[in-house]
């Protein structure tokens, strides 16, 4: 339906969304657009003597009551929480296994494999290990962000905005590829230059 089908105190919730600009704060931008709203309701008090222009943060408007904040915070933390203790186990059972190794590390350099060999296969098959292991961690992420959005949705009665998607970013993509590498590096290279480096 057009404008002109509704009448004065009618219609539909407008939203508009918009970006401060550098140096204003949000109730300098408040107090700007409740000078503009009184003006053109002295100006139009038919149709806008009632009309207030109101100015929220943007996830405020999707997350407008304290319970569903509750929810989401305590989604965030469960699932950062979550992370961490599968992160923290995964890693200290590779370590524990690469220390673990170590007869089969002093074998190898007795009949001859040099020290960046050893290291090296040592660090691939750790990597491999965390590779898989991140990869299951995105699928995972992605479908809890996936139901995340899909129990908000049905508690609030209401849509996300069409740009907004409930996914895994590149960048959360390359930091998991970042720390994959980084975790092979400690979990994997390190214990086998340790134990190498003792023969």
């Amino acid at each position: 339906r057009g404008a002109a089908a509704y009448g004065p105190g009618e219609g539909p919730e407008i939203r508009v969304f918009g970006r401060l600009a550098s140096g204003v704060t949000v109730d300098e931008a408040k107090a700007e657009l409740t000078t503009i709203t009184a003006r053109i309701a002295d100006e139009f008090p038919v149709h806008y003597e009632h009309l207030r222009a109101e100015v929220v943060g943007y996830t405020e408007m999707f997350v407008d009551s304290g319970q569903a904040r509750l929810i989401l915070y305590s989604m965030q933390a469960f699932i950062v929480m979550l992370l961490l203790l599968v992160c923290a186990n995964v890693g200290a059972l590779v370590f524990a296994r690469a220390v673990t190794r170590g007869n089969e590390i002093v074998v190898r350099s007795a009949l001859g494999a040099s020290r960046g060999r050893i290291v090296t296969q040592l660090f691939i098959e750790t990597l491999v290990l965390g590779s898989v292991a991140a990869v299951l961690g995105l699928v995972v992420a992605q479908l809890g962000l996936e139901w995340g959005v899909a129990e908000f949705e049905a508690y609030e009665a209401t849509r996300l905005p069409f740009w907004m998607r409930a996914g895994v970013s590149p960048t959360a993509v390359l930091y998991v590829a970042l720390l994959t590498v980084l975790v092979a590096l400690v979990a994997g290279a390190l214990p086998a230059l340790k134990i190498t480096g003792r023969n």
